[in-house]
């Protein structure tokens, strides 16, 4: 037998993401960068060399470094990383990395994504949402990047060479990419709990290349996704059913006492169902860090990430644009600032108002004092524009090492109540993927940190007695004697756009509904608008539509047209739990994909037709008693439904 050598690189877990303020001291230990390097060489027997040790936690999945001595075309060497997520961030200066592709907030900090971030954040949202019941078990999953990043590798003497300004930057995009998707998940989606960042592996492949100056060209690969050993508590994700089942009954509660109830009326039920249900404590463990408590404790208890997430979750199954928002906050003008978490929330009127149902949970009663205000209203002392600093990077470890930025939604100056009768109704934006109320987890931030004292930056008790300057504002007099003429409108009066991401095939027609004024398109030869608003993908490349309405509203369509079919990346449906009280009685299922242009078939199948039988367009019909799963499939995805006949 020919000798080969063979050498197993394994190099040690970098850090690239934030440090709750809570769990300073148990990261202490990862910071920073070190390399270790073990090496195993045989010069007889390579068969005793199959696969790779494992190292500290991480699982490598028998990834090695190889090399032949007589060709040396291919070294392979692993390495791992680490991140924190959902965390509110300390005090940092923004790291300027930026993937994003839209200027202002839409829907959601996903949709802020581009590349490799918006594929990873997409894997997250179908396997930790959608699919969440198949991860009960584990949560780790293998991925690959659909925009393969290479680096001109520094091979010496056979050996993989962790430097090279080629590779300090490829390693970059890697991290960076997986930082970005998982702060937006963490934020979009608090109903996986358990999530506060990750774990991760991949393998570096350094193959000859003549025309690499360094000779050799490096491509990662084969990544995998460990996000078990970072969640908020041992074991914490077996209780995703748990919980979404909580969130379920919750949501359905309110559903039913909302009935009939306008936007605003629907809010403040929201906010005063989370108040008066949950008990402000910080027994400083991860915990209380995350909505889990509302949902899963017999006696809730939370700080104000619990708060926020809470409020992000009831908003989403309920139809309710909200965003999650960290920074710092305090009481006074001569306040000591403390890390704090609330929302914003987008109104009939195309606007975003602050909600903060944790500084308005003073009491038997909760406070309306931070209820859909803006930023110039009075808050207990000072207005909310003087009290509160965003942060716009959601993990960070110090002002050095920054996480990327991500954009806000733009508050608006005066409070609702004020900004009555001023602006025309908008388009209500929903979450672009929207799992039924029974399907999701989403992450929870890790952040530990808290107005710091919290108790002391919380408005008083007493505060619950007073008004609600919102509720006690009327119409400006002048606004309801003389009404502003349609015809010349006022600037603050126009609604805020919204956008949609928009994917299309060449040739592929999205209608857009509603009743238009005017179209307008960036690139004609790549996008056509028609007046009816129907959209036609023209060829491959990127523009913008822009359709305005009779009311005064706008949409922006940011539309990527490609050659290829558009595959579905997100299955949800209507009800994933079904109970069918006896035979003969049925059920629609209505099911949702991502995006919305997928050209792929959806196609139902039964596990026990005998039980509940499905046609083709989603029927459920009870035949006898017993239960049975319907899968609803799209492409490659696709979710599960169970159903339950009585009798």
């Amino acid at each position: 037998m020919k000798k080969r050598k063979r050498l197993l690189v394994i190099l040690s877990t970098f850090v690239m993401a934030a440090q709750p303020l809570c769990v300073a001291a148990e990261m202490q230990d990862a910071e920073g960068f070190g390399a270790v390097e073990e090496i195993w060489a045989d010069e007889e027997n390579e068969e005793e060399f199959s696969a790779a040790p494992e190292v500290g936690n991480e699982d490598l999945n028998g990834f090695q470094a190889e090399i032949s001595t007589e060709e040396n075309d291919r070294i392979e060497a692993e390495e791992s990383g680490e991140i924190i997520s959902g965390a509110i961030a300390g005090d940092s200066v923004d790291s300027g990395i930026s993937l994003f592709s839209l200027d202002y907030y839409t829907d959601s900090y996903g949709a802020q994504l581009d590349g490799n971030a918006k594929a990873l954040y997409d894997l997250l949202v179908q396997n930790y949402v959608v699919d969440y019941s198949q991860y009960l078990d584990s949560v780790d999953f293998p991925f690959e990047f659909p925009d393969t990043i290479t680096f001109e590798a520094v091979v010496e003497d056979g050996s993989f060479q962790r430097k090279g300004e080629s590779y300090v930057q490829a390693t970059d995009d890697v991290k960076t990419a997986i930082q970005a998707a998982s702060d937006a998940f963490s934020y979009d989606y608090p109903q996986a709990f358990w999530f506060r960042g990750s774990n991760y592996g991949y393998r570096v492949s350094c193959v000859r290349d003549g025309s690499s100056s360094t000779g050799y060209r490096g491509t990662f690969k084969n990544f995998t996704f460990k996000p078990a050993n970072r969640e908020i508590s041992e074991n914490a994700h077996t209780r995703m059913g748990d919980f979404m089942n909580g969130v379920q009954s919750a949501v359905a509660e309110l559903n039913e006492q909302t009935l009939g109830m306008d936007m605003e009326q629907k809010i403040k039920r929201i906010h005063d169902y989370i108040c008066q249900r949950v008990t402000y404590r910080n027994d400083n463990t991860l915990w209380v860090h995350s909505a889990a408590s509302l949902f899963l404790d017999a006696d809730p208890a939370f700080v104000c990430e619990g708060y926020a997430k809470s409020m992000k979750i009831f908003c989403y199954y309920m139809g309710i644009n909200c965003a999650c928002v960290s920074g710092t906050a305090r009481g006074t003008s001569s306040g000591t600032p403390g890390a704090h978490m609330w929302n914003y929330v987008q109104m009939d009127d195309g606007n975003w108002y602050l909600v903060d149902a944790t500084w308005d949970d003073v009491g038997t009663s909760p406070s309306s004092r931070y209820l859909l205000v803006g930023r110039a209203t009075k808050g207990q002392y000072i207005t909310i524009g003087e009290e509160r600093v965003e942060y716009t990077s959601f993990s960070t470890t110090s002002a050095e090492t920054a996480g990327p930025v991500f954009i806000l939604p733009v508050l608006a100056e005066e409070s609702y109540a004020d900004n009555k009768g001023k602006n025309e109704p908008a388009v209500t934006v929903v979450p672009t993927v929207t799992p039924t109320a029974a399907v999701s987890a989403e992450p929870t931030p890790t952040a530990s940190a808290e107005p710091t004292p919290t108790v002391s930056v919380k408005p008083a008790p007493t505060v619950s007695a007073e008004p609600t300057p919102t509720a006690s504002v009327a119409p400006i007099p002048t606004v309801s004697v003389t009404p502003i003429p349609t015809a010349t409108p006022v600037p603050t009066a126009t609604p805020t756009p919204t956008t949609t991401t928009l994917t299309l095939r060449v040739k592929q027609i999205y209608k857009s509904s509603g009743k238009i004024k005017s179209v307008r398109t960036t690139n004609k030869k790549i996008v056509k608008v028609d007046k009816k608003g129907k959209i036609t993908g023209k060829k491959a490349g990127k523009a913008t539509v822009t359709i305005t309405y009779t009311n005064g509203s706008r949409r922006i369509y940011q539309v990527k047209v490609q050659k290829g079919i558009v595959k579905t990346t997100a299955v949800s449906v209507n009800k994933r739990n079904i109970i069918l009280a006896k035979k003969g009685k049925s059920f629609q299922l209505k099911v949702t994909l991502t995006p919305v242009t997928s050209q792929q078939k959806v196609t139902y199948k039964s596990s026990n037709s005998k039980v509940a039988a499905v046609n083709s367009k989603g029927k459920i019909v009870a035949k006898k008693k017993g239960t049975a799963t319907i899968t609803v499939k799209s492409g490659n995805k696709k979710i599960t439904c169970k159903v339950k006949v009585k009798k």
